[in-house]
């Protein structure tokens, strides 16, 4: 038999009884939604830029790289290593 004004009696205590029951968060439905926005934008935003990011880089030129490294403060014998070739035709190459 259900207890008078039972709507009124924390769902949790009907299923558990007289044990304390873990009190879940309040579910908002607006906020759910909003992250979920967030992530496929997220993602579409991913999806779009990864492309552009590739190509942008397959035809960035050695000696502009090089330059850019450079400016970064790495050395020439990293930036040798990287290319797999002696420091000092990373600084030629640098040159043009």
């Amino acid at each position: 038999m259900v207890p008078p004004n039972s709507h009124r009696v924390n769902p949790w205590v009907r299923i558990w009884g007289n044990r304390q029951a873990r009190a879940l968060p309040p579910v908002d439905t607006y906020s759910i939604f909003a992250m979920t926005t967030t992530c496929l934008l997220a993602w579409a935003l991913a999806l779009l830029l990864l492309p552009l990011i590739v190509i942008w880089n397959l035809t960035e030129s050695r000696h502009t790289k090089i330059n850019r490294w450079r400016s970064q403060g790495q050395t020439w014998k990293a930036i040798a290593i990287r290319l797999g070739c002696s420091p000092t035709t990373a600084r030629r190459w640098a040159l043009g």
